[in-house]
């Protein structure tokens, strides 16, 4: 039985990915979530929007409880290793569902994935949550959280 050398460096690679360590994301479920008080669905969902169109995200969907955005994915490798002779492109989902908490905190829980033929009968997505992207979503999620934060703080100084 031949083993194709796609698969063989496939293997490799999510070998020595696999030493390579991400920081926790500290918070209670340990993916990326953040809670912002004194602000709307709407004016949050307004906010990203904006942050992410800006660093080139395109918005693919959304609803007043779900953002999802998407990007195609620059890198030579993972393209290589993950793309199909169908569409050798793979793409970046990041997806933001929201929640209006009894503490009147719009809750964000943030998913990160890597799409292979997407919107084909051979979609596969695979979850990058866990990792190094998923931490990266989460110091974003960070930043939203402080810029609400100030925004609330500026308003109660000026009141």
């Amino acid at each position: 039985m031949k083993i194709p050398a796609r698969s063989i460096a496939a293997a490799i690679v999510l070998a020595l990915a696999s030493c390579a360590t991400v920081p926790p994301i500290e918070t209670p479920s340990g993916r990326p979530e953040c809670s912002i008080s004194g602000a709307t669905n709407d004016q949050v969902q307004g906010y990203l929007l904006e942050k992410f169109m800006a660093d080139g995200w395109m918005l693919k969907q959304q609803t007043p409880s779900q953002l999802v955005f998407w990007k195609e994915n620059a890198s030579t490798l993972q393209n290589a290793l993950l793309g199909s002779r169908y569409d050798p492109t793979t793409t970046h989902e990041i997806r933001l569902v929201f929640s209006q908490g009894a503490a009147e905190a719009v809750r964000i829980y943030g998913q990160v994935a890597l799409v292979t033929n997407e919107g084909s009968a051979f979609e596969q997505r695979n979850d990058l949550t866990g990792g190094k992207a998923g931490h990266e979503l989460w110091q974003a999620l960070v930043r939203v959280e402080e810029h609400f934060e100030n925004v609330s703080t500026e308003l109660a100084q000026e009141s």
